[in-house]
């Protein structure tokens, strides 16, 4: 036993150790890689490449090889400020670099002859063309999310403007339907089979086994921006036989920031469908019955305790909450089960929340 006790904790410690590498490989994460150059395009080596969290200020050093390169992984899909320098150069400042959800993004960097003690700020533009991977990776950011109109406030619907998805979001809303919910499982993305796509949330596969579905959703107050990997991705999601859609929460920063939401739906406000007739004799309404109430608040910041700890540009709080008691009836004077208060259920949109308490920059 005693020898034995020693074998198990390595084992154990080996198992632990290449589930964090799972973990990481299937991270949300991007990554900015590039190579600073002269004004001639020659390589400059030894050059310092600073990235700063544009949010938060958290900053992360590298220095070029003999090829000028240089490689910054595992970055939040937030916006980052770039500084190169090197001797004999002027300081050149890139500003508002876009990193999205579990991509690379390409930055080569031009520095001119001068002082250090000159700067030239920069700022950065989309690309046109992904040349660092080959991968179809489109991504659905915070701006659409914000200002696109969705039909229950489920964000897998605006996977549907992508190029080569089709089928149907799902809903969570099981009173519109005869089944259970199934957000996401009826996707068909670049030919995929229904049921084929794989979900993250934050790195974590949050894949129904038995149903295919998105097992965890949040609300589109919640998420940040979320991407779809359509084709030519790594091997390292060798699980799906489909799309892979990854979804990025918002997290705190130096600002203190949250939203008071109230979203109420009715028939009265309901516009008749296209194509639909009212009929005279019966006083038909083609529109549908459905009355919602969705309410909700989120919240973040700097994690500050007077005269104890500050927090700004180290740690930070957010926090989402969506109660289950949101109200919705489907037949006049019959009143849904969703309009009972309740923690927990698998048949009916449960209250979503979300918290990332305590996040540390460092």
């Amino acid at each position: 036993m005693r020898n034995g006790l020693p074998t198990l904790a390595r084992v154990g410690v080996i198992l632990l150790a290449l589930g964090g590498l799972v973990a990481y490989s299937q991270s949300n994460f991007g990554s900015i890689r590039g190579i600073v150059r002269d004004a001639s395009g020659a390589a400059v080596p030894g050059a310092t490449v600073t990235i700063t969290v544009t949010s938060t200020q958290r900053s992360i050093k590298l220095t070029t090889n003999d090829s000028g390169a240089y490689a910054a992984l595992s970055l939040e899909p937030v916006y980052y400020d770039v500084t190169a320098e090197a001797k004999g150069f002027r300081t050149t400042v890139i500003n508002n670099v876009k990193v999205d959800t579990a991509r690379e993004t390409g930055l080569d960097i031009t520095l001119q002859v001068g002082s250090v003690t000159e700067t030239v700020e920069v700022t950065a533009e989309a690309p046109l063309m992904q040349t660092v991977t080959g991968a179809v990776i489109n991504t659905v950011d915070q701006r659409t999310i914000t200002e696109m109109p969705l039909n229950g406030r489920n964000t897998l619907e605006l996977a549907l403007i992508l190029p080569g998805a089709t089928g149907s979001a799902g809903t969570e809303m099981s009173e519109l339907t005869t089944n259970e919910p199934l957000p996401g499982r009826e996707l068909s993305i670049n030919g995929g089979r229904v049921g084929s796509t794989q979900f993250f949330a934050d790195g974590a596969n949050v894949t129904s086994v038995a149903l295919a579905r998105m097992a965890i959703s949040f609300t589109p107050d919640t998420i940040q921006e979320f991407s779809v990997q359509q084709a030519n991705y790594s091997a390292q999601y060798a699980q799906a036989g489909g799309a892979i859609i990854q979804q990025t929460t918002k997290s705190g920063s130096n600002d203190i920031r949250g939203t008071l939401y109230w979203f109420h739906r009715q028939k009265a406000l309901t516009a008749n469908p296209f194509g639909a007739q009212r009929t005279a004799v019966t006083n038909f309404d083609s529109r549908p019955p459905l009355r919602r109430q969705q309410l909700g608040a989120t919240g973040g910041g700097p994690v500050v305790i007077p005269k104890v700890y500050n927090g700004r540009n180290k740690t930070f709080w957010y926090g989402a909450f969506e109660p289950p008691g949101s109200c919705r009836r489907i037949l006049p004077g019959r009143r849904s089960s969703a309009c009972r208060p309740r923690m927990r259920s698998t048949a009916t949109s449960p209250g979503r929340w979300c918290i990332r308490a305590f996040r540390t920059a460092g």
